[in-house]
């Protein structure tokens, strides 16, 4: 999570380093910590506090930033005697089941979609082998080569077009983004609950085996889950105002959406994670340019140190990108309202259908982001010096792991499209369960006959 903060490292409590304070300022990106303790802000007058509470409340709307510098660089369950035992072990416990549930359910809407073999005829592959051939008698599509989990983009595309009548309705076609979309926000939320489990599991093997000296080189192997939380909750940030962009073309810009197709749309989502995967390579060079050759303690979660211009980068982007997801689906609800009211709203079936995916859509991704920004700002507001701190700051992180984990599920789960696939796939499995029952019961009838 990002964090402005003077920083010195230490061997063991880093409060002392915190304390004895630092002449660089930092940005820090830190991703996969867990319980905060009690820790003072630098002294700092307080235009600067109210300046750095405002910017730290904005990066939290997209759920991806903390807001207070911590001086404790690992979660620790602390003593049976410690008043907050109880609340960091439940913490601890909640924050691996919400990263694992949502990891499952990321698998599950991804394998739904990739081993329905029906669809896997409709697919062009971009990665891997490349073989597409048009019969132009029959206009039937031949697929050849090994699935990529890029299939799954043109799986969902393809699967779409088909029910909501392609050749009749070639305004449908702009809707090709949202499917992209949300193939990509699948992709990025998988990232995301990966890191909340890698990092849960982490801090557990550091408290298990306690604290040991190792090199920079292995606390840099150990920041992986950076990777998972910097490309997944950047990626799905952009797939989010994708997503809303898709909305608006849909039912208020129909008579552009035949200028959209699929190979648009798997670029736009293409140039995204590029963008996303180079920032975050950037970033790691850079701290490796500017990292030592001391030993450190195992307690490091890998920590990032970056320029100014890198962190006005990520700022503008996340504050750019929420406020334009809450506005642009605000002027849809209004509009719509008005042309209800009015009348001029149309009664086709494939409008009335992309009313109501818009409006499922919106109801899910504006209280998101309101959820993030609320209780990050009143967590923001009560300070290191408020009561409950540390209790209050422990599950404000979990209710953002949960968040993270269960988006694309739910996303999913109210497209009518995604979710006739995965009901598809339970059926399918449902259907090989039971042809493996009565293959195994021919065989063990044939074999008793046969004694």
């Amino acid at each position: 999570m990002l964090k402005y903060r003077r920083h010195r490292r230490s061997f063991g409590d880093s409060s002392t380093g915190a304390s004895e304070g630092s002449s660089r300022i930092h940005f820090v990106f830190k991703f996969g910590h867990s319980a905060l303790s009690a820790g003072a802000w630098p002294e700092v007058d307080e235009l600067v506090n109210l300046v750095m509470a405002s910017v730290q409340m904005t990066w939290n709307v997209t759920g991806l930033f903390s807001n207070r510098p911590f001086n404790l660089t690992n979660w620790s369950f602390g003593s049976s005697t410690d008043p907050l035992f109880a609340h960091r072990l439940a913490g601890e416990v909640l924050y691996f089941a919400f990263g694992a549930f949502g990891t499952a359910a990321n698998v599950m809407v991804l394998v739904a979609v990739s081993r329905l073999n029906k669809f896997k005829k409709d697919v062009v592959l971009l990665i891997g082998k490349h073989c597409l051939r048009e019969d132009t008698h029959t206009a039937r599509r031949n697929y050849c080569g090994h699935v990529t989990p890029v299939t799954t983009i043109l799986q969902i595309n393809r699967f779409h077009l088909r029910e909501a009548g392609f050749r009749r309705h070639p305004t449908s076609q702009s809707s090709l983004y949202a499917r992209v979309a949300y193939l990509g926000f699948t992709v990025a939320s998988l990232l995301v609950s990966l890191g909340y489990v890698t990092s849960s599991v982490r801090r557990t093997i550091i408290e298990l085996t306690g604290d040991f000296p190792m090199t920079s080189l292995q606390c840099f192997v150990q920041g992986i889950h950076i990777f998972f939380f910097e490309t997944g909750v950047l990626t799905s940030c952009f797939d989010l105002v994708l997503m809303t962009i898709d909305r608006a073309i849909i039912l208020h810009l129909s008579r552009w959406s035949h200028k959209f197709s699929t190979p648009i749309a798997v670029k736009v989502v293409s140039l995204l994670q590029a963008i996303t995967f180079v920032d975050f390579c950037v970033v790691f060079a850079l701290a490796l340019i500017h990292r030592d050759t001391t030993t450190y303690s195992a307690n490091c979660f890998y920590e990032d140190t970056v320029g100014s211009v890198h962190y006005e980068v990520h700022f503008f982007l996340t504050m750019i990108a929420s406020i334009a997801i809450v506005f642009i689906y605000a002027v849809i609800v209004i509009s719509m309202w008005v042309r209800k009211r009015s009348g001029r709203l149309g009664n086709s079936n494939l409008r009335r259908r992309d009313l109501i995916v818009t409006k499922r859509i919106g109801i899910l991704v504006v209280p998101i982001i309101l959820l993030h920004l609320v209780p990050f700002s009143i967590y923001s507001l009560i300070g290191p010096t408020g009561p409950y701190y540390n209790i209050i700051s422990i599950y404000i992180f979990i209710f953002g792991c949960f968040d993270s984990t269960v988006n694309a599920f739910i996303y999913a789960w109210f497209h009518p499209d995604v979710k006739k696939l995965i009901c598809k796939f339970r059926h399918w499995r449902l259907r090989q369960v039971q042809v493996s029952v009565c293959k195994t019961n021919t065989m063990l009838q044939c074999t008793t006959r046969t004694s």
